[in-house]
């Protein structure tokens, strides 16, 4: 009986065991603490929702709020045509350097077309050459350049060769020949219109079989379209020219004049008179201004008394 009492006595609790047992009880606690906590975290977020929408919705017009239109940005000014007198513009080129022997100015660009003047030098001449797609129309601004124009192989086609005055427009079509000369010892400007822009000049010989491809060149004097105006007994005309594919035209008037507006901007040169252009205000012009109106809008015009207008129109975008 000792013996077994004794044994007894020394199976008592294991120590092992309890420390076993005391670590299972605190990572139950554990446990249940972190998943209280996350239903606590999901509940907020639950709360949060809707006061976020609330907070980013716009607040609510105050009373008498509810009938003013919403806030928009100005509208910008419309544009102001402005003309640049372009006989001045040759005199600031010229004073700029004078040592050039020619001068190039762009007041157009697009894919559709360009306008530029260029200016070039006394006794100077440019060979005859031929645009293979470009429709070139020129209008003279200073001097009496020599202009030829040759339309066809020597000996079997049209050649065209004299002075041009100011305001006179010359229009190459695709592979008709033209030469230009100065023969003055001032500068001499021309106002250069392109459709579509230059290819390049290909220069050759008037015996050249291209020139066999090339359309009919076509002059115009702006004094002769006013004296046929007067003598018709109309103050206005506009009339499309049979050049550039239909993009140039001439507006001739006494009094007041309108052209239809375009989509594209209208680019316009003032061959003869003065008077002031009426489009987002009044501008002045006189002889040899050149301006750019703007696209969808009406080109409305005023001529001062005695002085009757010629105007091209050139507009390359339709």
């Amino acid at each position: 009986m000792s013996g077994m009492s004794s044994r007894a006595h020394n199976e008592g609790p294991d120590p092992r065991r309890a420390m076993g047992r005391l670590r299972l009880a605190l990572g139950l606690v554990t446990l249940a603490l972190a998943a209280s906590v996350a239903l606590h975290m999901v509940r907020l977020g639950e709360d949060a929702e809707p006061a976020a929408a609330a907070a980013a919705q716009p607040p609510a017009p105050a009373a008498g709020d509810a009938a003013r239109p919403p806030h928009r940005p100005p509208p910008k000014p419309a544009a102001k045509p402005a003309f640049v007198d372009l006989p001045k513009r040759v005199q600031a080129l010229t004073r700029a350097d004078p040592a050039r022997t020619d001068y190039g100015e762009h007041y157009y660009k697009s894919p559709a077309a360009t306008v530029h003047m260029h200016v070039i030098g006394h006794l100077q001449s440019c060979p005859l050459h031929i645009h293979r797609r470009s429709h070139e129309t020129t209008i003279v601004v200073t001097g009496r350049p020599e202009v030829t124009q040759v339309q066809g192989v020597r000996g079997a086609g049209s050649r065209q060769q004299q002075a041009r005055s100011p305001g006179m427009l010359i229009s190459s079509p695709p592979y008709c020949g033209h030469r230009w000369k100065n023969p003055d010892r001032a500068m001499q400007a021309n106002l250069v219109f392109t459709a579509p822009p230059f290819d390049g000049n290909m220069f050759l010989d008037e015996d050249d079989p291209r020139l066999a491809r090339a359309g009919a060149p076509f002059v115009l004097d702006p004094d002769q379209a006013l004296q046929e105006l007067a003598a018709a007994g109309t103050k206005r005309e506009l009339k499309q020219l049979p050049i550039m594919g239909g993009k140039m035209w001439l507006l001739t008037f006494t009094g007041e004049a309108a052209a239809p507006a375009s989509p594209g901007p209208t680019v316009a040169y003032v061959a003869r008179g003065a008077g002031t252009l009426l489009v987002n205000g009044e501008h002045r012009f006189g002889p040899r201004g050149l301006t750019t109106v703007p696209p969808n809008t009406e080109i409305k015009a005023r001529a001062d008394a005695g002085k009757p207008v010629a105007m091209f129109l050139f507009r390359p975008e339709g």
